[in-house]
């Protein structure tokens, strides 16, 4: 089974600083709407990572969408949530989502997890899936951490600077919990944590 020590873990923070560059390069050069939220993440049961990008229009379209089904559905204070908000926290629901991808290979023995959950499923192995969910979940806390450190060391480099943004602009990465976590808020060069 794999564990955290089977990880290549210098990789994997090479290969998501290269995958910030290369989705902040291709937007600039190929889009030209101001980005008011990016999402970074990592699934580490598929392998692979991604950067979303979000617009200020789209995120009050969606959240308005959003709220107008919450209301038909009778919940009147989820729709009473989405109309006051004003970030997008469903980034798979970016105006530009997997914007840029990759494959991270250096995580290539966790797919055997989702071998065994299949197995433990199949098998009605409940102690084998809570095994396996626990050492899945100590994994995805360290790539978590790996992640926001990233992030900050790409703030610190001024590798988001190209990207024309809102002011302020956000940038949340996946945690252990949420796909859109962690969130920054960035605003003249000040990083804050919002959540």
């Amino acid at each position: 089974m794999p564990n955290n020590d089977a990880i290549d873990w210098e990789i994997y923070d090479e290969t998501m600083k290269q995958l910030i560059k290369q989705a902040v390069e291709t937007f600039v050069q190929t889009e030209s709407d101001l980005v008011s939220q990016i999402s970074i993440y990592t699934d580490i049961r598929q392998g692979c990572s991604g950067v979303d990008f979000e617009t200020k229009l789209h995120a009050l379209r969606h959240n308005s969408w959003r709220a107008n089904e919450t209301e038909r559905q009778g919940i009147s204070e989820i729709a009473t949530l989405y109309r006051q908000r004003e970030l997008n926290l469903d980034s798979g629901d970016f105006k530009y989502t997997e914007f840029a991808t990759v494959s991270h290979p250096e995580l290539g023995g966790l797919e055997q997890l989702n071998e065994e959950l299949k197995l433990f499923y199949a098998e009605h192995d409940d102690n084998g899936l809570a095994t396996t969910f626990q050492k899945l979940a100590q994994i995805e806390e360290v790539q978590s951490k790996r992640l926001q450190s990233v992030i900050n060391q790409s703030l610190t480099t001024g590798a988001f600077d190209a990207l024309p943004t809102e002011s302020p602009y956000f940038i949340g990465s996946n945690s252990p919990t949420d796909w859109y976590d962690h969130i920054l808020k960035v605003e003249e060069g000040k990083v804050t944590l919002q959540n």
